[in-house]
């Protein structure tokens, strides 16, 4: 990591997206599984694998997707943060012969947005034309935003993935018949 994690005279460092990020690209370009990193008590553990569940230990149940807000809601008012009137972008069944088209896939886990905004238009809808530089896209980790370009040009075939749900590196987000 960029700071020097040694002993340090009272001062207290914390874990930021940037020490994260940095792990994930060094996991990356190394030949390592997973790595650890423990700063004041907190450790952030990335992993190319997924964990192994213990026996008899509970699975977690997949978190419900939310909607980032500037402010806190209420607590009584939890079911007015998912706007009613877009409606959710529904993914598509593929044609039958997929072997043609080419596959927009995530480049990072997280969660994946396919509107710029939870009350606008998705980014692309099947039947949409797009450019290789096309935002398709928007993963979230850690409140970073990165943005998904389609890659090739063409016609959107097939949406993958469900507004909000979260993707794993190398998951399908959708497909493109090449132009």
């Amino acid at each position: 990591m960029s700071r020097d994690n040694g002993p340090t005279s009272g001062t207290t460092q914390q874990v930021c997206w940037e020490d994260v990020l940095e792990l994930v690209t060094r996991l990356d370009g190394s030949g390592f599984a997973d790595a650890e990193i423990t700063l004041d008590g907190v450790t952030v553990r990335v992993s190319r694998t997924a964990l192994p569940t213990a026996p008899g230990a509970p699975t977690p149940a997949p978190a419900a997707p939310v909607a980032p807000a500037a402010d806190p809601a209420p607590a009584a008012a939890p079911a007015a943060a998912a706007p009613a009137a877009v409606g959710p972008v529904a993914a598509v069944p593929a044609p039958a012969d997929t072997s043609h088209l080419v596959e927009v896939t995530a480049p990072m886990l997280g969660v994946a947005y396919l509107r710029p905004a939870p009350d606008a238009a998705p980014f692309v809808a099947v039947g949409d034309t797009v450019q290789a530089d096309t935002t398709v896209a928007v993963l979230e980790v850690m409140k970073l935003m990165t943005n998904v370009s389609a890659g090739v040009a063409g016609r959107v075939a097939e949406v993958c993935v469900v507004e909000g749900s979260m993707v794993e590196h190398g998951a399908v987000l959708l497909r493109v018949e090449p132009a």
